[in-house]
């Protein structure tokens, strides 16, 4: 009876002691994120890709691929980026690709890492 009540006793202490383990915030958690601009004659977005895989996608009024509609995509690109920067991500990598065989495309790729 000693043992059982000795046991109950530490499994409450335990219990008790883990509902004040300091958790982790959302912002301490890190991870990697990815920010891409497309444009194609199709889709024209600003997507982001969160760590734990979540995206979100912001559409550009521009529908052709010109000067113009490289600017603008450059223009949300770095309103985002500096956003992120704001909440603690710093880029570390980027990448762009264009495209004209077949299919004209241009693509900027910003992995991200919390600071």
């Amino acid at each position: 009876m000693k043992k059982l009540s000795l046991s109950a006793a530490l499994v409450l202490a335990v219990a008790g002691s883990w509902a004040f383990y300091p958790k982790a915030s959302p912002k301490a958690l890190g991870g990697i994120m990815m920010l891409v601009g497309h444009l194609s004659g199709r889709v024209n977005e600003l997507q982001i890709i969160a760590p734990d895989g979540q995206t979100t996608s912001q559409p550009l009024t521009e529908k052709h691929i010109t000067d113009a509609s490289i600017l603008a995509l450059h223009k949300a690109e770095l309103v985002e980026l500096n956003r992120l920067k704001a909440e603690g991500w710093e880029v570390i990598e980027t990448n762009n690709a264009h495209a004209a065989a077949g299919i004209i495309m241009y693509e900027d790729t910003y992995l991200l890492r919390r600071q």
